[in-house]
């Protein structure tokens, strides 16, 4: 099974389930939380729930489309690329490749998901290119934004977008994901020892990168 996992946040969660059960997600989304909390995480799972083919049991991790998504092959989930030395992103890129291109249809599925991970430069002029786009979408088009804060986003792209806070995992929600992992219980326990409740640095501990 390819349904991605989500350990800790279950309101969030929950609120997705509930958008997915009123049958009523929304156009456009904003994950947001310090770094090391899952935010592109959350967000596959979030795509992997507006692609599944099983709607009333979405993500389901089984269709063609969860798998996918997963494993970063579906055609109708589009990364924006980062750009320049802090990695922003080009206003020439986002008209040329995302504005263009969001009213063709999607290849496999209903809907097509534009991402937009690390938005913590994201300038104002290249907003403003995205505004109209994220103010008046095509049905079939998706955006789901990560960031740190949601400072950085203009007050009339926030105003059309829900927001997703995340927060740190609960020892109980690291010990979990950790175990699920393989890790055995000595492991779990130098981990959470170096680490605290961080889940991505705690994978990392156990997967030998404990010194970065």
């Amino acid at each position: 099974m390819d349904k991605i996992k989500l350990y800790t946040n279950p309101k969030a969660q929950q609120m997705l389930y509930d958008m997915r059960d009123s049958g009523r997600i929304g156009h456009s989304f904003l994950i947001t939380g310090k770094q090391g909390l899952g935010k592109k995480v959350f967000a596959k799972f979030l795509a992997q729930m507006i692609l599944c083919e099983n709607s009333n049991n979405a993500p389901c991790g089984e269709c063609n489309s969860c798998r996918k998504v997963a494993i970063g092959e579906h055609p109708d989930v589009i990364y924006a690329e980062h750009s320049g030395k802090l990695e922003g992103f080009s206003a020439d890129f986002i008209r040329k490749e995302i504005v263009s291109k969001a009213y063709i249809k999607p290849n496999d599925s209903d809907y097509k998901v534009y991402v937009f991970e690390d938005c913590n430069n994201f300038q104002t002029r290249t907003q403003n290119t995205l505004l109209k786009l994220i103010e008046e979408p095509p049905k079939h088009a998706k955006f789901i934004f990560t960031a740190i804060s949601e400072n950085v986003f203009l007050p009339t792209i926030l105003s059309r977008t829900t927001h997703i806070e995340l927060f740190e995992a609960t020892r109980e929600e690291c010990i979990e994901a950790l175990k699920d992992k393989g890790a055995d219980e000595e492991e779990i326990a130098k981990a959470l020892e170096f680490c605290g409740n961080d889940i991505a640095k705690c994978f990392a501990y156990i997967d030998g990168n404990g010194e970065e």
